[in-house]
């Protein structure tokens, strides 16, 4: 099971932490991935379902800017426990690549650094 937060209820990071762990292969985490930066990303332009954004579809044409992509980043940050640049959003150009950026990272931060 998932940790728990102060009332008992998984949190956020947890809870992807655990989805990440139990998928089947990378396609499959970055399947969670592309969600979570929708759903995110939605949240963040104010829209009330992640499906009304396309992950192919840029950040800027989704009416994302500067102010909106670093919040983006900050909340995927928050939930993904990773280090991302200020400009990863507009870097990766869109939800699609960014997810990708993000199961790429997951995976180098879970292999074991030699030493």
């Amino acid at each position: 099971t998932a940790p728990t937060g102060a009332k008992g209820a998984p949190t956020a990071a947890a809870a992807l932490r655990h989805r990440l762990d139990a998928a089947a292969d990378a396609q499959e985490q970055e399947l969670v991935l592309r969600e979570l930066v929708l759903a995110q990303a939605a949240e963040v332009l104010g829209h009330t379902d992640s499906g009304e954004l396309s992950a192919t579809v840029p950040f800027l044409a989704a009416g994302f800017d500067s102010l909106t992509a670093v919040e983006l980043r900050n909340r995927l940050a928050a939930v993904t426990g990773l280090r991302l640049r200020p400009s990863a959003v507009f870097d990766s150009g869109t939800p699609a690549a960014l997810a990708a950026r993000l199961a790429a990272e997951a995976r180098t931060q879970d292999t074991p650094r030699p030493g």
